[in-house]
């Protein structure tokens, strides 16, 4: 959707999937931090299977440059704020326990 609409890029369904199982397999090869160099590099091979090559070159490009920061954002920013309100869910938790043993203790008297 992003590089037909967003960026021009004439891809279909089947072809778009097709990139997505070239760079599922191009990141599987280790690399450094956020895959850095291998996203890109798979996803610009991948897109000049089905785009001439003035296209990958500046709208590919951007494309995937575009991609790639959605994605960083999509999973961290959900992961950030699940750290912090499970932190604070824990911290809650551990309050409750430690009221309910206040309670019980207070009920013993």
């Amino acid at each position: 959707f992003l590089a037909s609409y967003g960026f021009g890029l004439p891809l279909s369904a089947w072809e778009s999937l097709t990139v997505l199982a070239v760079l599922v397999v191009g990141i599987m090869i280790p690399a450094g931090p956020g895959m850095a160099g291998n996203y890109e590099l798979f996803t610009l091979e991948a897109l000049a299977l089905f785009c001439a090559p003035a296209d990958v070159a500046v709208a590919g490009a951007a494309c995937v440059a575009t991609m790639h920061a959605v994605q960083f954002v999509v999973q961290v920013v959900p992961g950030l704020l699940l750290a912090g309100g499970g932190a604070a869910g824990l911290l809650n938790l551990r309050r409750s326990a430690i009221s309910a043993v206040e309670h019980d203790a207070h009920r013993a008297l």
